[in-house]
C-alpha cells in the first residue's frame, strides 16, 4: 500500500451525488451572475426620481438652504 496516493479511487467515489454537484455549482453561479447583471442593467436612476424631485427632498429634509436650493434649481434648468 502506498500512502498519499489515491490509486483505485475516481472522482465519483469522493462525492455522494457524483457529477451532479459540479452541475449544481455551475447552475448556481450562472444564476448569481444573471441576478447581478439584471440588477445593474435596470434603470440606473438609483434615487427614484428626477433631479428636481431629489433637490426638493433634500430641501425638505433641511440638507440644503433656500439659497442653495434656488441656485441648484436654476442650474438644472
Amino acid at each position: 500500500m502506498v500512502y498519499g496516493c489515491d490509486f483505485g479511487y475516481g472522482m465519483m467515489d469522493y462525492y455522494p451525488f457524483g457529477g451532479s454537484m459540479m452541475l449544481f455549482w455551475i447552475i448556481f453561479w450562472v444564476i448569481v451572475i444573471y441576478v447581478i447583471y439584471k440588477l445593474l442593467s435596470q434603470n440606473t436612476n438609483w434615487f427614484n426620481g428626477s433631479s428636481l424631485e431629489v433637490l426638493k427632498k433634500r430641501y425638505a429634509k433641511g440638507e440644503i438652504t433656500k439659497k442653495q436650493f434656488d441656485q441648484m434649481k436654476k442650474d438644472l434648468k
